[in-house]
């Protein structure tokens, strides 16, 4: 079982890696170890650019467009409307953003 779970983190490490040289969006997931291997492989190929946000149980739209404003450090003030701030957050997401637990 443990060379299954190190090959899945090898995946997962390689796939990342791949995703963050390419500045495009990945999803991943299976069975448990997913959030452990996808967590250490972002500490070691992007440690400077992940941010940890954590949510309230069940999260409405505007909280994670919130919460993505100040985590990302965006200037300014909070957009007043959906479309707007939308732009700003694609702008911005030259990061990995990775939702665990959806």
């Amino acid at each position: 079982m443990s060379g299954r779970i190190t090959s899945c983190a090898l995946t997962a490490r390689e796939n990342i890696r791949a995703a963050i040289e390419a500045k495009a969006m990945i999803c991943v997931y299976g069975q448990a170890g997913g959030s452990f291997a996808v967590n250490a492989s972002l500490r070691e190929l992007a440690p400077k650019l992940t941010r940890r946000i954590r949510f309230r149980a069940r999260p409405s739209t505007r909280d994670l467009r919130h919460e993505l404003f100040h985590a990302l450090g965006l200037q300014g003030r909070l957009p007043s409307h959906a479309i707007e701030f939308d732009r700003m957050l694609r702008g911005a997401l030259e990061h990995v953003l990775v939702c665990d637990e959806v």
